[in-house]
């Protein structure tokens, strides 16, 4: 689908294919991505169930966790998840050249 960023590569990452869908990948995408697997790999990732302050509904977010300096465990967000259809209803996936693929297409296979 879209370019391939290069990512510099983490030696304590595992081996793992770091692919970024955009028309204008940057590196930091993929050290973002690559970043998430090593959360996972390292038991370091949960679900948070947020509340927007702004609106009182739930957010979903996928959080790093990590002890502080004090000894207490930090929850940093990292991604916002989907929590229904209409959240992602009229994306489009990058071609890679610039444009956009149709309508809906980034999540099309989970509507079916």
């Amino acid at each position: 689908m879209g370019k391939r960023a290069q990512a510099r590569r983490n030696k304590d990452a595992p081996e793992i294919a770091l692919n970024v869908q955009s028309n204008n990948p940057k590196t930091w995408m993929v050290d973002m991505l690559q970043h998430l697997y090593v959360g996972a790999f390292q038991n370091q990732l949960s679900l948070m169930e947020a509340k927007d302050s702004g609106t009182g509904n739930p957010v979903l977010l996928l959080v790093w966790n990590e002890l502080n300096a004090n000894g207490k465990m930090d929850a940093i967000p990292m991604a916002k998840m989907f929590l229904n259809p209409a959240e992602w209803q009229g994306m489009k996936a990058p071609d890679g050249k610039g444009g956009w693929f149709e309508e809906d297409s980034t999540l099309e296979f989970v509507s079916k």
